[in-house]
């Protein structure tokens, strides 16, 4: 989906991955900005690799969420940001 309402001066790719090296997933934000609107997604891939007599293997690699408008990124951004202040409310010192 196109957001028409949020215009750039040039055609462009901002795109950031996070590898969570201790599962195997890689999350990639993907924001296609142009002149004619932008468009955002989010990709969770997992690379683990599973014998193929595993359940596991037949599950899908890569999952490819379309993001409406950008400014639910940002709304996933805050609630990230809340969820790790609220953590740290009771986590122990060192």
């Amino acid at each position: 989906m196109v957001d028409k309402l949020n215009t750039h001066k040039v055609n462009g790719l901002v795109q950031k991955q996070f590898q969570l090296y201790n599962t195997g997933f890689r999350i990639s934000v993907s924001i296609v900005t142009g002149v004619c609107g932008e468009s955002a997604s989010l990709v969770i891939y997992d690379s683990n690799l599973y014998p193929d007599n595993d359940s596991r293997s037949e599950r899908e690699k890569e999952y490819i969420i379309p993001v409406d408008d950008v400014e639910d990124l940002n709304e996933l951004a805050d609630m990230l940001k809340s969820c790790v202040k609220e953590r740290n409310k009771t986590l122990n010192k060192k």
